[in-house]
């Protein structure tokens, strides 16, 4: 009764509104014709009355319209978001803009439709039916498939990045001829040959870091899908796995911007004139050009390697290059962007599913490592429930529109209860969400949320799963994209066992025409090898944790592994190995033979002219806190210690940054750079490196007998140059470095020598040498050492000692002393420099 009553009142009222704007018009007319003139008043105000009873009468006559057409089909009304702005819809606008903005619109509608199941909302001015109904879907997508055409917002965004011909924008006979051309390629034949799959996916695997360091896969997936879908299309590949060219990787940041841009401003709908976009236009015209100039490479290709090529099929079939481009943007789409959010959704979950992920390797060991065939894919049947429990959840089309075509009718969706059939009046927009019809409760149980691939061992589905749509417009590519996901994700399982997370960010979707992870997938790998290996070390998970001062030593450290950059090791690295490698000898000298002579590592580099260490690794940008318990307790557990050195500052009681190991074995040293280096270790980001040999340097040219004698100049036979003045040999000629303290931080200058270190290496041995210096030739033969076993620097500004052949003559520099390759000291020497050198070398002369 109530309906009939609303429908006579929008019927008396839409008349009404008709009638006076229609009279108003006439009277107007008339006046006009007969030359007569109305006071400015009843001029203006009969006119202004029409003009505002316009949107008025038509939006009377809708609802009449549509309350007449649910009376006669038998239908019920559905319910209606209870908008403040009933008028242009700008209340739900501005929530829905704000869910996009924190990348949560799916989860909006997906609140909203629980709330209140089918309903109307007003978008921008414009009335809207979203829904969720499997018994509607099916009718919107197959058995009333002429009456819900691709029109409006969907077609919009289609036409704005894909073209106007692309299969995704077109209908009717345009849809079917175009739908006709590009089947051909989807026979089963095409999916069941692996070859080009294969060869992109052993290029993919070759991108991923064997060191278990974090990276991004959905950027590689995308570069993946990429590389299959244009080999599928052109019969070459654009190689952006293998050889990324600056053209290409353009195009995927332009193409991936229209995607996202073309859909929010088709659900802005007029708003979107109010803001202009040059970019979208320059982006257009990038992507445009990139696949014409493809289209131009592919057919001029003379030989192709597959007998079948969709850019040739599909110009035999008399194609327009305008409708060839826009099919190529469609199965960019449909290949690229589809497969890549799902398999990065899909290695997201298993990083944090371990369960899933063992069962999924006991699975796929039964191919004993081989490559499956087409055949074996399928009969994979727990990697198919994951795959199909992934496109679920996160189905790569979230949600999708049609437009009515006619009046019609939908099975559910009327009444309180959203039982009853519900009527649709022509050029209705329908959305429905894939998001949240595959998350309906009633259909998917109370853990229709949670990831469980178990669930579809008994479970049959019909319209409640449609990720890749349904009905004559379902997905041509369907078994193609499946096809390849479970190739790629069986051969990624054979070589890398475990998958771990790189992040504890949640997943977010960015929506376009297709959702796409915000924060990326970000994971850690570890080869299968290496979990095979008996002794190999157990993969941790770290947490980042701040040391307090007073922190035990036996405290367990706080770790968090870090992405690896860049496996070459730093300037800094490279800089320290010639101190690295002496280190390292003498830690094997210790090993071998405690007593032995220091000079044996001397001897060992004269004769082989290389410094060959073999598990000696250095770790750089340590915190203050570190001591050696710290190293051992982190560093042990990738193998056997053989020595460990921590170089401490006697000032301060702390380390000095960097730290020097020895591991008994090669490989151990190896695997502690792949986990370690770039680690963060009490805040700080270490830097781990291998101790690379280093030839040894050209010795100078040996003097010829009597040569360059001076009988002037006494003392020219002694190696010093000048009088000696001890056992070693020093003379009295200036020339060596000698390095003053200002008086001002290190108290009055004196003249004599007074070594800072207690090592070995740097006592005198005999007399201190005066001031002059000792005779030439030129210093220590090797760098100033600490008590550790390994050498370091010393921030203190004393003068270098003077070994056999210190001495004046020369610029004081020892026999490796590099000034490519040393590491300088902190602080700041005076009269160092080599023009000072020789100026006190002249004076004494």
């Amino acid at each position: 009764m109530s309906l009939i009553v609303s429908e006579i009142a929008a019927f008396v009222g839409a008349a009404l509104a008709g009638t006076y704007i229609a009279w108003s018009v006439l009277e107007r007319i008339s006046l006009v014709a007969a030359n007569q003139h109305l006071t400015p008043f009843s001029s203006y105000a009969s006119l202004g009355v029409a003009i505002v009873l316009v949107p008025a009468f038509a939006l009377l006559r809708r609802k009449h319209h549509h309350l007449r057409g649910t009376r006669v089909n038998g239908c019920k009304l559905a319910r209606v978001y209870p908008h403040r702005d009933p008028i242009l819809g700008l209340d739900i606008l501005r929530i829905s803009v704000k869910a996009l903005k924190e990348y949560k619109l799916l989860e909006l509608w997906d609140k909203l439709l629980n709330t209140y199941g089918t309903y109307w909302f007003n978008s921008t001015g414009k009335w809207m039916l979203i829904t969720t109904e499997p018994e509607n879907l099916k009718a919107l997508l197959s058995t009333r498939f002429e009456d819900w055409p691709m029109k409006s917002l969907r077609q919009q965004v289609s036409i704005l990045t894909l073209g106007p011909h692309s299969i995704f924008a077109v209908n009717g006979p345009e849809w079917h001829h175009a739908r006709a051309m590009i089947r051909p390629s989807f026979v089963r034949n095409q999916i069941a040959d692996l070859e080009c799959t294969d060869r992109h996916v052993e290029n993919f695997l070759a991108r991923l870091p064997r060191d278990g360091s974090k990276f991004d896969m959905n950027k590689l997936l995308y570069h993946f899908t990429m590389d299959v879908s244009t080999d599928f299309m052109f019969g070459y590949s654009t190689s952006i796995l293998t050889s990324p060219t600056q053209e290409s990787l353009e195009f995927m940041t332009a193409f991936d911007y229209l995607l996202t841009t073309s859909t929010n401003r088709a659900r802005l709908g007029w708003l979107a004139l109010l803001k202009p976009d040059r970019k979208f236009d320059e982006y257009v015209k990038i992507t445009q050009q990139f696949v014409d100039r493809h289209v131009s490479q592919a057919l001029a290709q003379e030989k192709m390697e597959r007998p079948y090529i969709f850019m040739n099929e599909i110009i035999k079939s008399g194609a327009s290059h305008r409708e060839v481009r826009d099919q190529v943007f469609s199965l960019i789409l449909g290949g690229r962007d589809t497969s890549a959010s799902t398999m990065s959704s899909l290695f997201w979950v298993l990083a944090r599913r371990p369960d899933v992920l063992k069962k999924l390797r006991e699975e796929i060991a039964e191919l004993d490592g081989r490559k499956p065939t087409w055949e074996e894919l399928k009969n994979l049947k727990y990697l198919n429930m994951v795959l199909k429990e992934t496109l679920r959840l996160y189905a790569p089309v979230a949600s999708n529109m049609r437009t009515a075509e006619r009046d019609t009718v939908l099975p559910k969706g009327g009444g309180p209860d959203g039982q009853s059939p519900l009527f649709v009046p022509k050029g209705t927009d329908c959305r429905f969400s894939t998001y949240s019809l595959h998350r309906r409760k009633d259909y998917w149980g109370d853990d229709a949320d949670e990831f469980r691939p178990e669930r579809w061992e008994t479970h049959r589905p019909g319209w409640e799963y449609i990720p890749f749509s349904g009905g004559p417009r379902i997905c041509i590519g369907q078994q193609f994209a499946l096809t390849q996901m479970l190739y790629l994700i069986t051969r990624v399982l054979q070589t890398f066992g475990d998958v771990q997370p790189g992040d504890d960010r949640p997943m977010l979707h960015e929506i376009g025409s297709t959702i796409s992870m915000v924060n990326g997938c970000w994971v850690h790998l570890t080869q299968t090898s290496l979990l095979n290996r008996p002794n190999a070390p157990k993969i941790r998970h770290f947490s980042i944790t701040k040391w307090p001062h007073d922190l035990h030593p036996e405290a367990v450290v706080g770790l968090h592994r870090a992405r690896l950059h860049d496996p070459i090791p730093t300037a800094r690295a490279r800089r320290l190995q010639p101190i690295a490698v002496v280190v390292m000898i003498r830690a094997l000298r210790r090993v071998l033979d405690p007593g032995r002579d220091q000079s044996l590592h001397h001897v060992a580099m004269a004769e082989t002219g290389a410094a060959v260490v073999t598990g000696a690794i250095v770790v750089e940008r340590l915190s203050k806190n570190v001591n050696e318990e710290h190293l051992y307790e982190i560093f042990g557990q990738f193998g056997h210690i053989k020595d460990l050195d921590l170089p401490m500052n006697r000032t301060s009681g702390t380390n000095r940054s960097t730290a020097y190991i020895l591991y008994e074995h090669q490989a151990d040293a190896e695997v502690a750079i792949s986990y370690m280096h770039e680690a963060q270790v009490d805040g700080a980001i270490i830097n781990v490196s291998i101790v690379l040999p280093r030839r040894k340097s050209p010795g100078p040219p040996l003097a010829r007998r009597g040569a360059n004698i001076d009988p002037r100049v006494p003392f020219q036979n002694s190696r010093g140059g000048g009088p000696p003045s001890g056992p070693l040999g020093g003379g009295s000629g200036g020339g060596g470095r000698r390095r003053f303290s200002p008086s001002s931080r290190y108290g009055p200058r004196s003249d004599v020598y007074r070594p800072n270190s207690l090592s070995p290496a740097r006592s005198p041995g005999g007399v201190p040498s005066s001031r002059g210096g000792g005779g030439g030739g030129g210093g220590s033969r090797y760098r100033s050492r600490s008590n550790g076993s390994y050498s370091s620097r010393s921030r203190s500004r004393s003068p270098a000692p003077r070994r056999r052949g210190g001495g004046g003559g020369g610029n004081g520099a020892g026999r490796y002393d590099d000034r490519d390759t040393r590491r300088r000291s902190r602080s700041r020497s005076f009269g160092s420099d080599r023009s000072n050198s020789r100026n006190r070398g002249r004076n004494y002369r």
